[in-house]
């Protein structure tokens, strides 16, 4: 088997994002700027890499049945999750060629004897994989039938058949029921939405659609909105209308913060943790204006990705704030602060699946700490009468509700307007918390 083979490829990315903490997405995307695969072998690199992390867990459920997973080493596994998953669920790659290619990995990479161990379990895989397929569909049924206030703890076999870690259910269950449980599963283990929002400035969601017109697939305008959904339509078909500055990729739950931010027109507005300026060049194509935009993150090269998303868009660019004490030093108060803080991510396991074989418990309350630094550290810059939007792509509780809590409760002249949690099966888009701080004047 080739080095430059998908499969061979797929086993080097996934050693890179669960062996390494990279993220897939910047990973995969680097991997096919610097290749010459055909699109058709994108897609199935795009495909493998997402399908075995979404479905991490059931896969290794399925393979602990005839090999000890504490014992089988990580590069054996991902040879092993690559065939599994083409077995399991690409009916288009025969089971012999997903067996053979895996075989051929373990030769390669470990010993004739790996090898052998390999093919012995896909080889069981694939004469059970009916059975399986028709077990894991009984269990999802029942869980989706069962009565949210009998469960007192979630079972080992409804984390395997959901693909989510068990410790991260049991938190959930106290907030949605196992039907619910099941839907998200669904959502978070198939493709993820892709969401377009229109440039306001260049044109309006209904004749970008028109423009998309020849694409296929089916596109709907997400009402209100800029915003346009996508199905059946690659991210990769939709890359020079991007470019030339038409739209930007940005999922609806994030555009939720958008909006909060944009029920209040007028004064100054400062996005704290801009990053690489999805939010900002979203407001400032709604304001139409951005005069009285400003930005900061502590990353510079998210900013230079920020002036070069500004640019593209044909945006006039953002005045740039440095720090919250040179801010203060200049005078600067704003009507509006955005604080988008860095988070666990929880609510974005679909479209970064390795987030949840990552995060762990302790994560969130250094997450936590974190947030409540950059709340207090902003505050000063509020105007009289100001507002503070807290919003976070994180489902928990400690990253969420808990920081708001604590930082009113540490502020007399502070209170909260309105609190909003947005889970994906009940929405339609990414997960988010999302609160609304008001300083009395």
């Amino acid at each position: 088997m080739s080095p430059n083979s998908i499969r061979w490829t797929a086993f080097s990315l996934l050693k890179q994002v669960l062996d390494q903490g990279r993220f897939l997405s910047p990973s995969l995307d680097f991997c096919l700027k610097n290749s010459n695969f055909k699109a058709e072998d994108q897609g199935l690199l795009t495909q493998l890499l997402y399908g075995v992390l979404r479905e991490k867990g059931y896969l290794d459920s399925c393979l602990q049945r005839w090999i000890q997973l504490d014992k089988t080493s990580s590069d054996l596994l991902h040879i092993l999750r690559i065939g599994a998953y083409q077995i399991l669920f690409l009916d288009k790659v025969p089971a012999y060629a997903a067996v053979d290619e895996a075989v051929e990995s373990a030769k390669r990479r470990s010993s004739i004897q790996a090898s052998k161990m390999v093919n012995a379990c896909l080889r069981r895989l694939s004469e059970a994989r009916e059975s399986l397929l028709k077990e894991r569909a009984k269990l999802l049924a029942e869980i989706g039938a069962s009565d949210g206030d009998k469960i007192s703890r979630v079972d080992e076999k409804w984390s395997s058949a959901l693909s989510l870690p068990r410790w991260i259910l049991e938190r959930w269950k106290k907030e949605i029921s196992p039907g619910e449980m099941r839907d998200l599963a669904q959502i978070w283990n198939s493709a993820a939405p892709i969401f377009l929002r229109a440039n306001l400035r260049k044109t309006l969601p209904e004749d970008l659609k028109k423009k998309l017109g020849g694409l296929g697939g089916s596109v709907k305008i997400v009402s209100g909105t800029p915003m346009l959904l996508f199905e059946d339509i690659s991210a990769r078909e939709l890359h020079s209308l991007m470019q030339e500055g038409w739209a930007s990729m940005q999922d609806l739950g994030s555009y939720r913060v958008v909006e909060k931010v944009l029920e209040e027109k007028g004064g100054e507005i400062l996005d704290v943790c801009a990053g690489h300026g999805g939010k900002s060049s979203a407001i400032s194509e709604a304001l139409g204006t951005s005069q009285r935009l400003f930005v900061h993150d502590p990353d510079a090269k998210r900013l230079q990705d920020l002036r070069g998303n500004f640019l593209r868009l044909d945006l006039e660019a953002p005045h740039f704030v440095s720090s919250s004490g040179e801010a203060q030093k200049q005078g600067l108060r704003f009507d509006t602060i955005l604080i988008d803080a860095p988070c666990s991510g929880s609510g974005t396991m679909g479209r970064r699946p390795e987030i949840r074989w990552r995060l762990r418990l302790e994560d969130l309350q250094r997450h936590a700490n974190l947030q409540k630094k950059i709340l207090n550290e902003w505050l000063p810059l509020l105007k009289p009468g100001g507002r503070i939007i807290y919003s976070l792509c994180s489902l928990e509780e400690e990253e969420g509700p808990a920081v708001v809590n604590a930082f009113l409760s540490s502020q007399s002249q502070l209170y909260e307007v309105s609190r909003s949690k947005f889970w994906p099966q009940r929405h339609g888009h990414d997960g988010f918390f999302l609160s609304e701080i008001r300083i009395r004047a």
